[in-house]
Protein backbone atom coordinates (compact mmCIF):
# COMPACT_ATOMS: atom_id res chain seq x y z
CA UNK A 1 0.00 0.00 0.00
CA UNK A 2 1.13 3.06 -0.91
CA UNK A 3 1.08 6.64 1.23
CA UNK A 4 0.75 8.99 -2.19
CA UNK A 5 -0.22 7.78 -5.47
CA UNK A 6 2.27 6.74 -8.16
CA UNK A 7 2.39 8.87 -11.00
CA UNK A 8 3.30 7.54 -14.37
CA UNK A 9 3.09 9.11 -17.96
CA UNK A 10 1.33 6.24 -19.88
CA UNK A 11 1.97 5.57 -23.73
CA UNK A 12 -0.57 8.32 -25.02
CA UNK A 13 1.48 10.92 -23.04
CA UNK A 14 -1.12 11.23 -20.56
CA UNK A 15 -0.94 11.95 -16.29
CA UNK A 16 -1.75 9.31 -14.39
CA UNK A 17 -1.89 9.48 -10.32
CA UNK A 18 -1.97 5.97 -10.09
CA UNK A 19 -3.28 3.98 -6.73
CA UNK A 20 -2.11 0.27 -6.69
CA UNK A 21 -3.93 -2.47 -4.32
CA UNK A 22 -3.29 -5.91 -3.76
CA UNK A 23 -5.55 -8.97 -2.78
CA UNK A 24 -4.40 -12.22 -1.60
CA UNK A 25 -7.23 -14.25 -2.84
CA UNK A 26 -9.30 -13.91 -6.58
CA UNK A 27 -11.52 -11.27 -5.20
CA UNK A 28 -12.56 -9.54 -2.42
CA UNK A 29 -12.90 -5.65 -0.81
CA UNK A 30 -10.37 -3.23 -1.54
CA UNK A 31 -9.72 0.35 0.78
CA UNK A 32 -8.90 3.42 0.15
CA UNK A 33 -7.77 6.09 2.90
CA UNK A 34 -9.21 9.25 3.50
CA UNK A 35 -6.61 10.70 1.98
CA UNK A 36 -6.49 8.50 -1.43
CA UNK A 37 -10.27 9.04 -1.44
CA UNK A 38 -9.92 12.85 -1.53
CA UNK A 39 -7.35 13.13 -3.87
CA UNK A 40 -9.48 10.34 -5.78
CA UNK A 41 -12.38 13.09 -5.85
CA UNK A 42 -10.46 15.72 -6.89
CA UNK A 43 -8.16 14.73 -9.36
CA UNK A 44 -11.06 12.92 -11.59
CA UNK A 45 -9.09 13.53 -14.54
CA UNK A 46 -5.72 11.72 -14.03
CA UNK A 47 -6.50 8.99 -10.80
CA UNK A 48 -6.36 5.59 -11.39
CA UNK A 49 -6.89 2.51 -9.41
CA UNK A 50 -4.59 -0.59 -10.32
CA UNK A 51 -5.92 -3.97 -8.69
CA UNK A 52 -3.99 -7.33 -8.48
CA UNK A 53 -5.73 -10.39 -7.67
CA UNK A 54 -4.47 -13.51 -6.99
CA UNK A 55 -1.04 -12.32 -5.05
CA UNK A 56 -0.91 -15.15 -2.99
CA UNK A 57 -0.23 -17.17 -5.86
CA UNK A 58 -0.49 -16.09 -9.59
CA UNK A 59 -0.67 -12.27 -9.38
CA UNK A 60 -2.74 -10.77 -11.86
CA UNK A 61 -3.30 -7.61 -12.74
CA UNK A 62 -7.09 -6.52 -13.37
CA UNK A 63 -7.78 -4.30 -16.10
CA UNK A 64 -7.48 -0.42 -14.78
CA UNK A 65 -9.90 1.73 -13.35
CA UNK A 66 -10.29 4.98 -14.48
CA UNK A 67 -11.46 7.79 -12.01
CA UNK A 68 -12.60 5.01 -9.30
CA UNK A 69 -14.66 8.12 -7.05
CA UNK A 70 -17.09 7.33 -9.76
CA UNK A 71 -18.28 4.09 -8.23
CA UNK A 72 -20.16 4.06 -4.50
CA UNK A 73 -17.31 3.68 -1.77
CA UNK A 74 -18.86 2.54 1.07
CA UNK A 75 -17.51 4.25 4.74
CA UNK A 76 -15.98 2.07 6.97
CA UNK A 77 -16.04 2.90 10.62
CA UNK A 78 -12.87 1.89 13.16
CA UNK A 79 -13.68 1.03 16.39
CA UNK A 80 -12.14 4.01 18.86
CA UNK A 81 -13.22 3.10 22.13
CA UNK A 82 -15.34 0.10 23.81
CA UNK A 83 -17.30 0.95 27.22
CA UNK A 84 -19.05 -1.20 29.69
CA UNK A 85 -22.29 0.18 32.11
CA UNK A 86 -20.55 0.21 35.64
CA UNK A 87 -24.08 -1.39 37.41
CA UNK A 88 -23.46 -4.65 34.17
CA UNK A 89 -21.35 -5.76 36.77
CA UNK A 90 -23.31 -8.41 39.18
CA UNK A 91 -20.91 -8.54 41.92
CA UNK A 92 -18.30 -5.80 43.68
CA UNK A 93 -15.45 -7.77 44.41
CA UNK A 94 -14.08 -8.45 47.74
CA UNK A 95 -10.45 -8.29 49.18
CA UNK A 96 -9.45 -11.55 51.36
CA UNK A 97 -6.15 -12.67 52.96
CA UNK A 98 -6.11 -15.88 54.38
CA UNK A 99 -9.42 -16.69 54.35
CA UNK A 100 -10.50 -13.69 55.88
CA UNK A 101 -11.84 -9.99 55.09
CA UNK A 102 -9.04 -7.77 54.50
CA UNK A 103 -9.36 -5.48 57.29
CA UNK A 104 -12.41 -6.61 59.05
CA UNK A 105 -11.41 -7.56 62.74
CA UNK A 106 -13.66 -10.46 63.46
Amino acid sequence: MTTEPLTGVCPTRELRLIEVKGLAAVSGTVLLTPNERRVAEDRRDCYWLYIVTDCGSQPVLQEPIPDPARFPWNEVSKVQHYWLQVDAMTKPMQVREGGELFGVVG
